[in-house]
């Protein structure tokens, strides 16, 4: 069996849109959560939010960003970076069959199959919906809207399983370079931020409201004390080759993986195991800080 490694990573968050700003976010514990008057106009019960700061207009191509939700667009943002951390040339990577993309997105566009059933209502109907708007809405959009302006020939589809979507997306990855049937393969995921997916979580308690009026004690990074979760929008992207395919790349190898490990949540809940889990997990990322490494 093969050895995969990592050799490009870029992302996208609500603490960071690149490798360095999300480093010095996590050594200095910034959290990237804030007020949202969207969720409070809207009627939600928790008005704070995990926000991309990063205004993405004319980052991308018109007659490609018009078919990409805001999670498709974080990801080819994300890919960009990957593509440049690796050093990658673009004939090492476009129109080449041993080379793949896996990428979903947990959620979908929400705000865009609103959009599409409210135009659908509208005077106009199908001419108010739009040509756009499937690759949009679609949960297998980021792969999608990113295999064709990248020019990937290899492997393209999307994996999605709620929150471990990038996981899983990256877990299967490394098989496909495990297994020979690729040799590179771009892999991650994106998500975005709406109060049409947000309101779901809300509606069963999931979502945070201890921090609505006191924002400048809000949940910073790898707290310990957990309230709830909170609505974020990233994208994360790793960029994974076989050990023994002598691509140009410019820059070395850094983490090497051998598998996919299984999930340290994976066994029954309770409190006291969720803090022991978090202690330990805690430690392993300051460590990994300490080490300059994301």
């Amino acid at each position: 069996m093969k050895r995969a490694v990592i050799t490009g990573l870029g992302i996208v968050s609500s603490i960071g849109n690149n490798q360095q700003e999300v480093l010095a976010s996590l050594r200095e514990g910034r959290s990237g959560i804030t007020f949202s008057q969207e969720l409070k106009d809207s009627g939600m019960r928790s008005h704070v939010w995990g926000n991309v700061k990063l205004d993405t207009t004319g980052l991308i191509d018109r007659k490609v960003v018009r078919f990409m939700s805001d999670a498709s667009i974080y990801a080819y943002l994300s890919m960009e970076q990957a593509v440049a951390d690796a050093g990658l040339a673009p004939e090492a990577y476009q129109n080449n069959p041993r080379v793949g993309l896996i990428a979903g997105s947990g959620g979908g566009s929400p705000k865009f199959q609103v959009f599409g059933a409210d135009a659908m209502r509208s005077p106009r109907g199908l001419k108010a919906v739009g040509p756009y708007v499937v690759t949009k809405a679609m949960a297998s959009g980021v792969s999608a809207c990113l295999a064709t302006p990248f020019k990937i020939h290899g492997v393209n589809y999307s994996i999605s399983s709620a929150c471990a979507t990038s996981a899983h997306c990256i877990g299967n990855a490394v098989e496909q370079i495990q297994l020979g049937k690729q040799d590179i393969v771009f892999a991650g995921g994106g998500e975005e931020l709406c109060w049409e997916m947000a309101c779901e979580f809300d509606a069963m308690g999931a979502l945070s409201t201890k921090y609505n009026d006191t924002r400048k004690k809000r949940p910073v990074p790898m707290m310990l004390t957990v309230t709830a979760s909170l609505s974020p929008a990233a994208a994360v992207w790793s960029w994974w080759k076989s050990w023994n395919t002598p691509w140009r790349v410019a820059r070395t190898s850094t983490p090497k993986s051998s598998a996919m490990a299984r999930p340290p949540m994976a066994r029954t809940w309770s409190p006291r195991l969720v803090k022991a889990q978090c202690a330990a997990c805690r430690w392993r990322c300051m460590a990994l800080i300490r080490r300059s490494t994301i």
